[in-house]
C-alpha cells in the first residue's frame, strides 16, 4: 500500500471504519512506515487534543440552549389585548362601508355599467 492511500484512510483506520484487507494493509504498511506513523501518531494526538480541549463558558452554552430552543419552537405569538380586536372589528367595518359607499357613489352615474346595459337595452 502506498503512503499516499494510507493518509487518505488514517482517519477511519483511527475511529475503527476501516475494516478488512483494507485495514490489514494499513497495518501492514504502518509497520514499515516511520512516516506514515509519525503523521498517525500526529493525527491521534490532534483527535484526542480537540476532544479533551477547553470547554465552553456557561453563560455561552446557555446562550447557545436558548436559540436552540427558540429555533425548535419557532416563532412566540404575543396573546393580544383586550382592546385589540374590538379595534380590528371596527377598522374591517370602516374597510367594508367605505367600499360599499365607493361602489355606491360609482354606479349611480350616468353611464356606468348598470346605467349603460339598461341605456342599450331601451328601444
Amino acid at each position: 500500500m502506498s503512503c499516499e492511500r494510507t493518509e487518505l484512510n488514517l482517519v477511519g483506520f483511527h475511529f475503527g471504519e476501516v475494516e478488512g484487507p483494507e485495514r490489514d494493509a494499513i497495518e501492514e504498511h504502518l509497520v514499515t512506515c516511520l512516516d506514515c506513523v509519525k503523521r498517525y501518531v500526529a493525527l491521534k494526538r490532534s483527535i484526542e487534543l480537540a476532544e479533551a480541549g477547553p470547554a465552553p463558558s456557561e453563560l455561552g452554552l446557555a446562550r447557545l440552549r436558548a436559540a436552540v430552543a427558540a429555533e425548535v419552537q419557532g416563532p412566540v405569538t404575543r396573546a393580544r389585548a383586550r382592546w385589540e380586536r374590538p379595534l380590528a372589528a371596527l377598522a374591517a367595518a370602516l374597510v367594508v362601508f367605505f367600499a360599499a359607499s365607493a361602489v355606491g357613489q360609482l354606479s349611480m352615474t350616468e353611464g356606468s355599467p348598470p346605467h349603460s346595459l339598461a341605456a342599450a337595452r331601451s328601444p
